[in-house]
């Protein structure tokens, strides 16, 4: 046998795995957690068929612009609702029984980009409509039983239940293709979704069969592989999140709930509809089943310390979460074989009330270990809790072979195997903090890593050591990439390629995406324009090719227009062209990168922090279009973009950048045109922009 060198332990986690042998009542994923009740809110039977949460409920579509299409229970109309009358209109449903969009069956609706698909299983097809005007698209006819059908964003999915097959669509097909057949559950599957991975994923009664043949009963093991959806049904009663019922298009979050350690004590705000589009009271929190059963237990592998009579130190619990009414209890078992002996209880820990309406703290949680020697060890964790809350568990901890202080007094102390006992637990509780603070003057050097260092105060006192300000805004992992590029710009700092380093920094951070692969952000310094406002003769006599519109000087006789002509009191006309190109550059920026008026702050203080002192700055922001003389330099100020989604006269846009070029004029860059080529633009009281009416 090998002894280990010094204290060392074992991790059960998520990332280690958690070599869990039994789990009675407990769901093992990202943490431990007691498992949701098949039929409850969380469970894989809810009775809104998202899956207990992973998905939109069944019957739910949401659009690109957060528009929400409703199938009525019935199966036979689509609503969708309007935010400016705040209800849900028919918009599907109405034809006749012999016209081909006639409906008998829907089992559900699905939006990918500008399409919305309808699945009807009594005529076995599949209508598609184009958004927002409902012009039909396509129509797919075959011989399949439609169970589903639903989107990751980028695909649609359609599920024939007869023969357990899976098509997929992409809005820039004609045709759906065969993407996964399963005979096992022809007849079976009633459902299915996509993961963020692409995994698809079929439900049979009680278990979620993926793709790759891993099987689940409980959601809560893939809920970080899933969107949660922007809303839920509860006891067949919906609330619109205000994201979804305002009229332009500056949305708020979602309502991204989903899965929590303790439902919310307060019940939603927002307008409240049943399935039928109805308006109805807004639900209670505690309404409708509970989401976890009560009581649950899990046993780990046996764990083996390679030593003989093994004494194990402690066991430590991280708790992500421990809400009122739920408590934690373990116990260990030891032995010098691999097969479990007695029991021994460890301790028990129960949530104590936090205010309403707010998280549970996280906690941690140290138990001695009180089981005689062993070279073997298993745990085991009894969780309970009222029915809608649960504790989670993050990670476990055990620490082997025990390190008593008890070691460095006389062996007289330890003649007594009560006294001993007592002595080690009682000098115990002083060795942990101590051996804390060796651990913590251990790890020193990380705290001067900004790869290393801890994420909160530690890496926000380095930032603020090496003076790199940080956007407290910002997660901890956008505060260290941009501590890091800081860092390596500080030799550099001032110059243009600083400059765009740091600038390159800030838009992945504020838009996650690499600006490097597009050529921007785009610098300008202003002397070399100087080379593009003259234009060379024969005779070494340059001729100007700016305007004095650059400078605006009032010159009488020569430029005078009101409106146009500026008071300069300083300087002299002849120099113009130079003082106007000199200590001066420009940076252009994608305006899709820089979504809010924050954003162009937070672009303005690295500017003002990063460019040389005696310098000026000019923001641009480019719009995705083409305008000759005004936006036209290929390369800098010209973006090719999709057709934009125009929105008139929008009262809640008031978080645009202030650089931002205007949008959504008319005359500027909006031209009002008719859906339908051969009938006239008909503005009217039943008139809406991004419903019955086109921009273009």
């Amino acid at each position: 046998m090998v002894r280990p060198q010094g204290p060392t332990h074992w991790l059960l986690d998520s990332r280690t795995g958690w070599r869990t042998t039994t789990a009675d009542g407990v769901a093992v994923g990202t943490d431990l957690r007691l498992a949701t009740t098949p039929s409850g809110p969380l469970g894989l039977a809810a009775e809104d068929g998202s899956l207990g949460g992973l998905v939109l409920p069944t019957g739910f579509a949401l659009s690109a612009d957060d528009i929400l299409y409703l199938l009525d229970p019935n199966g036979v109309v689509v609503r969708r609702f309007d935010p400016r009358r705040q209800e849900f209109v028919a918009v599907l449903g109405d034809a006749p029984a012999h016209d081909v969009t006639a409906l008998g069956e829907v089992v559900n609706i699905a939006i990918t980009g500008r399409l919305l698909y309808v699945a009807d299983r009594r005529h076995r097809r599949v209508l598609v409509y184009g958004l927002p005007q409902l012009n039909l698209t396509y129509v797919w006819h075959r011989d399949w039983d439609l169970a589903d059908v639903r989107s990751d964003g980028t695909a649609t999915y359609l599920l024939d239940r007869k023969h357990g097959a899976v098509w997929r669509h992409c809005p820039h097909e004609d045709e759906p293709q065969l993407v996964l057949t399963n005979a096992e559950l022809a007849g079976q599957a009633t459902k299915v979704s996509v993961d963020t991975s692409g995994l698809i994923y079929l439900y049979a009664p009680e278990v979620l069969h993926r793709s790759d043949g891993a099987e689940f009963t409980d959601p809560g093991q893939l809920r970080s592989r899933f969107v949660a959806p922007a809303l839920r049904l509860v006891s067949g009663v919906f609330v619109l999140p205000e994201g979804l019922t305002l009229q332009c298009g500056r949305h708020a979050e979602p309502d991204r709930e989903g899965d929590v350690a303790e439902p919310a004590s307060v019940a939603p705000t927002g307008p409240a509809f049943d399935r039928t589009g109805q308006p109805v009271p807004p639900p209670r929190a505690s309404r409708g089943p509970v989401p976890y059963v009560k009581t649950g237990e899990w046993t780990s592998a046996v764990l083996d310390s390679r030593i003989y009579r093994c004494v194990w130190d402690r066991v430590r619990l991280d708790l992500s979460a421990l809400p009122a009414g739920t408590s934690v209890e373990a116990e260990t078992t030891t032995s010098d074989d691999p097969t479990p002996a007695d029991w021994t209880s460890l301790g028990s820990e129960t949530g104590q009330a936090h205010a309403p309406g707010t998280p549970p703290e996280a906690e941690v949680v140290d138990w001695p270990v009180r089981s005689r020697p062993g070279r073997y060890l298993t745990v085991r964790l009894r969780l309970s809790g009222p029915g809608r809350a649960t504790p989670m568990v993050s990670a476990l901890r055990v620490h082997y072979p025990r390190s008593s202080y008890l070691e460095f007094l006389p062996a007289i102390y330890g003649a007594d195997q009560d006294s001993k006992d007592f002595l080690e637990r009682f000098l115990g509780s002083m060795q942990v903090e101590w051996d804390g603070l060796a651990a913590r003057i251990a790890d020193l050097p990380a705290f001067a890593d900004p790869k290393a260092v801890p994420a909160g105060a530690a890496l926000r006192f380095l930032a603020g050591w090496l003076g790199v300000p940080l956007d407290q805004r910002w997660t901890a992992d956008q505060q260290r990439s941009w501590l890091l590029a800081s860092l390596s710009v500080l030799r550099r700092r001032g110059t243009p390629e600083a400059l765009r380093a740091m600038l390159s920094a800030l838009m992945a951070i504020l838009t996650g995406i690499d600006p490097s692969a597009v050529g921007l952000p785009a610098l300008v310094e202003g002397f070399r324009t100087r080379d593009r406002l003259e234009l060379g003769q024969p005779d070494n006599a340059p001729a100007p090719l700016w305007s004095p519109d650059v400078v605006a000087r009032l010159r009488l006789g020569s430029y005078a227009r009101v409106g146009q002509a500026r008071l300069v009191s300083t300087g002299d006309p002849a120099h113009d062209f130079f003082t106007t190109t000199a200590d001066s550059f420009r940076v252009y920026l994608p305006s899709s990168w820089v979504r809010t008026a924050e954003d162009e702050r937070a672009v303005h203080r690295l500017l003002t922090a990063e460019r040389p002192a005696t310098s000026q700055y000019q923001l641009c922001l480019v719009e995705p279009r083409l305008r000759v003389a005004a936006q036209a330099t290929v390369g800098l100020d010209t973006v090719v973009g999709a057709v934009p989604s125009a929105r008139l006269a929008c009262r809640h846009d008031d978080t645009t950048p202030p650089s931002r070029p205007p949008r959504h004029r008319l005359g500027l860059d909006t031209v009002l045109a008719s859906a339908q080529p051969h009938r006239p633009v008909r503005v009217g009281p039943g008139t809406r922009i991004g419903a019955g009416t086109g921009i273009r």
